[in-house]
């Protein structure tokens, strides 16, 4: 009896799966019915919330790790941790998007936090938002170290940086579920720039 088994040896140290072939099977199916229903569903970030009731929380960063982008974009440390960030946004057809719930209507300012290096300086940017437009042009590069870290071993994730915070406008918002877009218009460089996320800032 399979519970008398399971009591007698909780920590299932004896391997029993040849004693009780069909128990082994059908368990198996199981698996494998589970592992298909839990991997046949894109793994979705949830829309990160903006304008909490209240105007308790007036500021809130759309972070790099919580985005989806499409074309050559890509992660700098590649497994997108929670400090990562943007980079290789080399192409006009590049696309970055986040996911918002916008939670009170109202007017949103929005900065894009960034780096770029000198001979990069001069794209141009488009973000839309709820039928709204908005082009921006990096015309200051700023381009830091690393910020210096205590790390006797150096870490796999990287390292932070200061970043720079370039305005975009102001975005009449209303309620709802809703995805603001970047895509460049115009790059003379490499590349765009390096970015860390977005920044929104509740007008009152």
């Amino acid at each position: 009896d399979m519970s008398c088994i399971m009591q007698s040896d909780p920590s299932q140290k004896t391997n029993v799966a040849d004693r009780y072939p069909d128990v082994t099977q059908d368990l198996a199916r199981q698996y494998e019915a589970w592992f298909q229903d839990v991997t046949q569903r894109e793994l979705r970030i949830p829309p990160i919330p903006i304008g909490a009731v209240g105007a308790e929380y007036p500021v809130v960063t759309a972070p790099a790790h919580e985005s989806r982008f499409e074309g050559a974009v890509k992660f700098i440390g590649r497994a997108g941790w929670a400090n990562d960030w943007l980079t290789n946004w080399t192409s006009k057809q590049d696309r970055i998007f986040w996911d918002l719930e916008v939670l009170s209507p109202g007017d949103y300012q929005l900065e894009i936090l960034y780096t770029c290096k000198e001979p990069d300086i001069g794209s141009t940017i488009e973000v839309t938002l709820q039928g709204q437009s908005h082009v921006v042009q990096i015309d200051k590069a700023h381009d830091p170290d690393p910020l210096p870290s205590p790390d006797h071993i150096e870490r796999k994730e990287v390292y932070e940086k200061q970043w720079a915070a370039l305005p975009v406008g102001s975005f009449g918002l209303e309620p709802g579920k809703a995805t603001v877009q970047l895509q460049a218009l115009e790059l003379p460089g490499s590349q765009v720039a390096d970015i860390k996320g977005l920044r929104f800032i509740q007008l009152k």
